[in-house]
């Protein structure tokens, strides 16, 4: 299970009374904006855990969970993040768990330091409690992509049952409260193994209509990840029909990276500019033998219109969309793991094939519009892309509302 909060460019009331139910205690929703959720030392805002975020990170400190804190800060970072207690007498801190900008400790036995500093946007990811036998647990804790810190306990928490969730402050006066930051997203996944941790969140976001690009919420060029930048105009990132034969646009640097890891969900909003032939609009493939291949088509041809995604490998899988995709604007949300694949369009209930992946060959190409060296055949436009952790099936159909 995933659970998130996160910050938002405009807040609606909706969105004002869904977070209500997720943080209370002294939570001011004011202080949320485009930069995230202020916590200061004078703006009075003391967030609280309540209703299913309260029940989830309780979970997880109990039979363990991975948390990561997404924050933007204009100097040296310093504060709680989180305060984990057992009890309304929030004075006895060795029945906490204390999670600070670049620590994580119990006084008692835990205690895991690596300092965090410089002003701008930071990530840290923590895993509690994480099950490692022998009646051992593993507490893990990782800032901006830098290598997971570690340390085993002999006991769970010393925290049990937990009572008081505290985002941003200590609950106990403003000495500990964050200090001027804005907490830009909170999110829990089981626990992850430390490994896991630097990459955790890593969330590409390219915005060809109004070109801004970030990952990570920190900007990127263009020219850096994509082999042809100059292809952007006012209807996005265009791919170029036959008879072009070099029509396609291939991800290269960290994007590829990420890309090529094949564990991931991508969210793609196109335009197709027909109602016939077909798009490829997502192609990965191991392009020196050609043994292992990701491809989502959109065919709109005569007959039975069918979005098909497919894996080629030593057993393959696939899934089909009889729906006619054509000519407009469409999103679509896709996920492939090695568990998994599935495909939500236009808001439509989640397709999932759970057949295992069995290649060992590693992709090394991946891109918009067709394979490296068999050109494209319709043209489109690539409106935005977004490459994130995978998310749960269930999840999908709002990602590509």
């Amino acid at each position: 299970m995933r659970s998130s909060i996160s910050s938002t460019a405009a807040i609606s009331p909706a969105r004002r009374s869904a977070i209500a139910t997720l943080l209370g205690g002294d939570f001011d929703p004011g202080a949320i904006s485009a930069s995230g959720m202020r916590i200061t030392p004078s703006n009075g805002n003391r967030p609280k855990a309540i209703g299913a975020l309260f029940s989830d990170m309780a979970a997880a400190v109990e039979t363990g969970g991975t948390v990561v804190f997404k924050f933007e800060s204009a100097i040296d970072p310093s504060g709680f993040l989180m305060f984990i207690a057992d009890g309304p007498n929030l004075d006895l801190a060795d029945e906490a768990i204390i999670v600070a900008v670049g620590e994580l400790n119990d006084n008692w036995d835990l205690l895991i330091d690596d300092s965090v500093t410089g002003a701008g946007t930071h990530k840290i990811a923590l895993t509690l409690a994480r099950d490692v036998g022998g009646g051992d647990f593993e507490y893990a804790l990782c800032h901006d992509g830098n290598s997971a810190l570690t340390q085993t306990v002999s006991y769970v928490s010393h925290a049990l049952p937990v009572d008081t969730i505290l985002i941003g402050h200590d609950g106990v006066g403003t000495g500990n409260s964050l200090n001027d930051i804005y907490i830009r997203s909170i999110t829990l996944y089981p626990a992850k193994m430390p490994a896991d941790l630097p990459g955790l969140e890593t969330v590409w976001d390219l915005d060809f209509i109004n070109e801004v690009y970030t990952k990570d919420d920190s900007t990127v060029a263009l020219a850096d990840i994509i082999d042809k930048a100059e292809r952007v105009g006012a209807s996005g990132l265009e791919i170029v029909a036959d008879p072009d034969p070099d029509g396609y646009v291939l991800a290269a640097g960290d994007l590829l990276t990420d890309f090529v890891s094949l564990d991931w969900t991508v969210v793609i909003e196109w335009e197709e500019l027909s109602s016939t032939s077909f798009s490829e609009i997502l192609v990965l493939q191991d392009l020196a033998d050609g043994a292992h291949s990701v491809w989502l088509e959109n065919a709109m041809g005569s007959g039975t219109p069918n979005l098909n995604v497919a894996e080629d490998a030593i057993i393959g899988r696939d899934l089909v969309d009889e729906t006619l995709y054509g000519a407009g604007v469409h999103k679509l949300a896709f996920t492939r793991t090695a568990s998994r694949i599935a495909i939500s369009v236009d808001g439509g209930a989640a397709i999932v094939n759970t057949t295992p992946e069995t290649s060992g060959n590693p992709i090394d190409t991946a891109g918009f519009g067709g394979f490296p060296g068999y050109g494209t055949v319709n043209g489109f436009y690539v409106r935005s892309f977004r490459l994130m952790p995978p998310v749960a099936d269930p999840l999908l159909p709002g990602l590509s509302s």
